[in-house]
């Protein structure tokens, strides 16, 4: 036998590429999130919630609760495992806003347990967790002073906080009142008052408590309304706001657009005693406007005036505020208020097109970034407050205790151009900063004109949290392959994973995106994004959806936030990619908010544009055209049907269609509460808000119904499909008026009601049957 070698050739089977397969709305139903994170104050542990899927969720209707209401807490080592501290999956219960003692051994939660918003806490020594105490909470996050003592607002005693409860507490109230009415005995009367204004002392009131942790008791500190907790930075003051009135309509004068709620504002010893005012105090503060100096010897805030905004200094001496100067002007946003490091307030002001920062206070304000090309959009506390850091002109900028202006750190040819600061956003007692220079994160160390450049997981990979005990960066990564949480540190070592989701996405075939230009109304070039079906031929016509909105208007980027694969929204355009649709996305672009305008009128200047271009460049079928949206896509949904004979299906979700209706009807949500009134909400939307009408009916009549699509329903040769819930804030009788105008013509229409649901759909079982509904409408007409 020879001992020669031979060759042996093994035919082994090639690797098959694995079979994608299309998106379903099950899909959507699936996707999990990532939502809040806390690092604790020695950087060994961070805490992040993990917000479960929509089918885990006990009550489908919190859509105001953003998935908090189906969420559970991870507790991850700086180097090791996660793991998952709260068990709110068993009972569909939800744990969400982490907040650290100042010392890192407990962690302070809210959870929606037992149907009802409550304190919880983490302990770090042993790893349990428990309930503080069965008082029911407003949903903000739980203010620590002390290392066992936690400060909390309440609701009135019987009542839920609203965004827990807004999209039940009328189906509620009606189940209640209902049956006593039937029975005949008990009046189920409810009465709404007009011309007089509300006497919020006589409404019911919640409190302030205090929970101390270690002995296990909780105390009132004070009655009220509360929000926007802020302690001082001595930790001797509470400042807050307490709910003071509502906002009064004044004949001749449009409604402004905004909160109708009116906050005063409150400011307590650590016992709880207020502080007077030497003088008037401010009786319409802006929330998120509060804030303390370096030293706790003063307090800002914000308010609204007849004049405009007002900027107010409050000194705190003797146990009361005392004014101490005021500003008024056109201010950038209400949090551009800052305080340099010596206690001098600085504002926001725009002008001249750009948001400089001035000295507010003295008899001449003075402009302190005059000198820079482009003023920095926020100044960041940092390094036990005193020093102010800003990015302008590329540079990183600092004002130090005593100084009369900013200076730069290094020099602009070594350095690299800086584009804007990222952390901390709320203040730091560390000498970090990171900021981001196209579109690259490093660690700045202004103290040593020190620049590291820190290595971003992914280019899709978002930056959440830093830590600067370890010098490591939190981020999260939301791709079509799942969603990921990543962490990374300056230098040569990668960036570590730590937790994963959705993973399941690397089966389905995604759509793609591409993006085209268009003339708009005055000859300048739009925007528009379209969504590709997996597999796309060029050159093949599609069957095209129109997905409308008008007022939005998009750039080169981002994309828009319906496209997305990972999104678990339930409009997720993916899903009629699934099908074999193109999806374009047309820029709409408006007159400005407040502006009186005819809205319905320039909708289809913008949209048919966009629908001519798509067939110029093959992308549509001309015979296969569909136009779809919601809530402000519904209305622009009516208004081109109502317009234009193109397309072959329409379908409107959650859209209104006779704006003299809507300006009467009383918010669904509302209804059956004591004080409905106080929702100015369609008011406000169609007096100075997205409908721009300038006034109510009564002084624009004209323009109400020329903006009506109802007036012109005649004109419709579209199918339509309606969908609409009836807890809806644009009431469900928007979608019986245009579906009953077109049964009267004997058009082909269906209107789906959903009972139960709100302004979008939430129940997973009527997220499915309206994707089977839409599906089987496109299907019928464009096929």
């Amino acid at each position: 036998m020879s001992s020669r070698w031979i060759p042996i050739l093994l035919l082994l089977p090639l690797q098959a590429e694995p079979t994608l397969r299309p998106l379903t709305p099950q899909d959507i139903l699936r996707i999990e999130q990532w939502g809040e994170t806390a690092a604790s104050p020695d950087g060994q542990l961070f805490a992040f919630v993990r917000i479960r899927a929509r089918t885990s969720a006990a009550n489908a209707m919190r859509d105001f609760m953003n998935g908090n209401d189906r969420a559970d807490i991870w507790i991850a080592p700086r180097n090791g495992t996660p793991r998952r501290i709260t068990n709110g999956f068993t009972d569909g219960a939800g744990f969400f806003q982490p907040v650290w003692s100042p010392d890192g051994q407990r962690l302070a939660m809210l959870s929606t347990r037992g149907n009802k918003i409550r304190l919880w806490v983490w302990s770090r020594a042993t790893g349990a967790i428990r309930l503080a105490a069965d008082e029911t909470v407003e949903v903000a996050r739980p203010i620590w002073i002390g290392p066992a003592k936690v400060l909390c607002a309440t609701p009135p005693p019987g009542r839920q906080p609203g965004v827990f409860s807004l999209e039940t507490q009328a189906p509620e109230e009606a189940m209640r009142a209902w049956p006593l009415a039937w029975a005949g005995r008990t009046s189920t009367a409810s009465v709404l008052h007009s011309g007089t204004p509300p006497d919020m002392a006589k409404r019911p009131q919640g409190r302030l408590i205090q929970f101390d942790l270690a002995s296990g008791a909780v105390s009132t500190l004070l009655p009220g309304n509360f929000t926007s907790i802020s302690p001082s930075p001595d930790g001797l003051h509470r400042a807050m706001l307490e709910v003071a009135g509502i906002l009064q309509p004044e004949a001749g004068r449009p409604i402004p657009n905004r909160n109708p709620i009116k906050y005063s504002l409150v400011v307590v010893d650590a016992r709880g005693r207020r502080l007077g005012f030497a003088g008037s105090s401010p009786n319409d503060v802006i929330p998120g406007s509060l804030r303390w100096s370096p030293t706790s010897a003063a307090l800002a805030c914000v308010a609204n005036t007849p004049e405009g905004p007002r900027v107010s200094r409050f000194d705190i001496s003797g146990g009361s505020l005392r004014l101490a100067s005021s500003y008024e002007g056109i201010l950038a946003s209400p949090r551009g208020v800052q305080w340099t490091p010596d206690g001098r307030l600085l504002v926001q002001i725009r002008a001249n097109g750009r948001a400089d920062w001035l000295l507010a206070e003295g008899a001449a304000p003075l402009n302190m970034t005059a000198s820079l090309t482009r003023p920095p959009s926020s100044l960041v506390a940092f390094g036990t407050k005193q020093e102010l850091a800003a990015v302008a002109d590329g540079r990183l900028w600092l004002m130090r205790a005593g100084a009369a202006a900013f200076t730069p750190v290094g020099d602009a040819q070594s350095t690299p151009r800086l584009d804007n600061i990222v952390w901390p956003m709320d203040g730091s007692s560390t000498n970090s900063l990171v900021v981001m220079a196209s579109q690259r994160l490093i660690v700045a160390d202004p103290a040593q004109g020190a620049f590291l450049p820190m290595e971003s997981p992914s280019p899709t990979a978002q930056f959440t949290d830093f830590v600067p005990q370890s010098s490591t960066a939190l981020f999260k990564d939301v791709t079509p392959r799942g969603s990921f949480l990543w962490t990374s540190s300056p230098g040569s070592a990668p960036p570590r994973r730590v937790e994963a989701a959705n993973e399941f996405l690397e089966q389905i075939a995604a759509g793609t995106l591409e993006r085209f230009e268009y003339p708009g109304p005055d000859g300048k070039p739009l925007i528009a994004w379209c969504l590709r079906p997996h597999g796309y031929e060029k050159g093949k016509r599609y069957p095209t959806v129109f997905w409308l909105y008008g007022g939005l208007s998009f750039g080169p980027e981002p994309p828009p936030f319906w496209v997305p694969l990972n999104s678990s929204g339930v409009f997720n355009l993916q899903l009629l990619a699934a099908r074999g649709y193109l999806v374009v996305m047309p820029s709409m672009p408006l007159a400005p908010e407040g502006r009186p305008s005819d809205p319905y009128l320039d909708i289809p200047r913008t949209v048919l544009p966009a629908v001519d271009k798509a067939l110029e460049l093959g992308l549509a079928d001309p015979r296969r055209l569909a136009v779809m949206g919601h809530s402000y896509g519904g209305y622009s949904t009516y208004a081109m049907i109502t317009q234009s004979q193109r397309f072959q299906a329409a379908v409107a979700l959650g859209g209104f269609c006779n704006l003299v209706s809507l300006y009467g009807q009383l918010d669904p949500r509302h209804r059956y509460a004591e004080y409905a009134r106080d929702r100015l909400l369609h008011m406000t939307l169609l007096e100075s808000g997205q409908d721009r009408m300038g006034g109510p009916p009564s002084q624009a009549i004209e323009r109400y119904l020329r903006n009506s699509p109802i007036t012109q329903v005649d004109r419709v040769t579209t199918p339509v499909l309606i969908a609409q819930g009836d807890q809806d804030y644009v009431p469900i009788q928007q979608g019986e008026e245009f579906f009953t105008s077109l049964y009267r013509q004997n058009k082909p229409a269906d209107f789906v009601r959903y009972w139960g649901e709100g302004h979008i759909i939430e129940s997973p079982a009527n997220i499915e049957d309206v994707w089977r509904r839409i599906f089987a409408w496109l299907e019928q007409y464009l096929r």
